[in-house]
């Protein structure tokens, strides 16, 4: 059950302008939007996060803002019910981000994106490191196919993990897979919709595979597979903690990595994410996706140090006290 009304709680709404617009899954997104939620308890404050992301969340702000303040009214009680956004910002709460320690253990993958050009220059500019991430299924094949060559020919011992955020057919998958050596991979995510399908073809062509948005469907259930290589695991789009935590029990259990992975959170967000990673990395290997920050103009909701300041800024839109 929740138990929120009973706290002092407020809530508000941000925007932060992108430096240029960005795409996900075909909606063209020019700024940041979400809420975040604030507790008190004594003299201490511990915060939420609510903010679906365009093209990959089920539910819209507009929805989750409506959801949430029904949830502080008292309107909605069960958390199993909620849209996962809400269920994680909700359930996040518990979450002391202002008592984490150093991630020792975390490596952190930087995502490379833009033309060519920009992704070459960017991995200079990071000194050429041993693993990156990139989008796939963006262009045609022929062009990201050549990508990979020339980010190889730079560094011959790059690991790529490539996202493919379900975007080949099993065709243009096939096609895809079959010009590049295996051994550039780390693994790969998400080829098609079909999780049958991605089996299929990781192991026709030797491949590993990443589950992400297979991990976002309530009903699916893991079955241990060799193929299988990784979780992505975006909490604000799988939802509560218990839940997200039941997925790093199965990694720890049948030895998968993990990357837990940003949906372009503010910092309240991203340290939820590096507060899991942190009270987790002793029970599976984790990689942290949380390089998003730098495509925010905006340095407001950029350092905890600053969160209390950043937050007068922004509208409130709920509080009961």
């Amino acid at each position: 059950m929740i138990d929120l009304p009973s706290k002092k709680i407020a809530l508000f709404y941000y925007q932060s302008p992108f430096k240029t617009p960005l795409t996900f899954n075909g909606h063209t997104v020019h700024k940041r939007e979400g809420l975040l939620l604030r507790m008190k308890q004594v003299e201490q404050y511990f915060y939420g996060e609510i903010a679906p992301l365009p093209g990959f969340s089920k539910e819209t702000l507009t929805q989750a803002r409506s959801q949430i303040i029904d949830v502080l009214n008292d309107q909605i009680a069960p958390l199993t019910s909620l849209f996962p956004s809400v269920a994680f910002a909700i359930s996040s709460l518990k979450q002391d981000i202002f008592s984490m320690l150093s991630i020792s253990q975390c490596d952190l993958i930087p995502l490379l994106q833009g033309s060519h050009m920009q992704i070459i220059d960017e991995y200079f500019k990071l000194n050429r490191p041993s693993k990156i991430k990139l989008k796939v299924a963006r262009q045609s094949i022929r062009k990201e196919s050549d990508l990979i060559h020339q980010l190889n020919k730079i560094n011959p011992n790059l690991l790529i993990i490539m996202d493919a955020n379900q975007r080949f057919s099993f065709a243009q998958a096939s096609r895809f897979l079959s010009d590049l050596n295996p051994k550039l991979f780390d693994y790969i995510e998400e080829l098609t919709r079909s999780h049958e399908n991605n089996l299929t073809l990781a192991k026709r062509y030797h491949v590993k595979i990443a589950l992400d948005e297979t991990l976002q469907d309530p009903h699916f259930i893991y079955q241990d597979n060799p193929c299988i290589k990784a979780f992505v695991i975006k909490p604000s789009l799988i939802g509560s903690v218990k839940r997200v935590q039941t997925f790093l029990d199965l990694a720890s259990k049948y030895k998968l990595q993990v990357s837990i992975s940003s949906s372009f959170e503010s910092i309240i967000g991203l340290s939820h994410l590096m507060y899991i990673a942190q009270h987790n990395q002793n029970n599976c290997e984790i990689t942290l996706g949380i390089d998003t920050m730098k495509q925010f103009q905006s340095r407001a909701l950029f350092n905890l140090d600053n969160i209390t300041h950043d937050i007068k800024q922004l509208e409130c839109i709920w509080k009961n006290y």
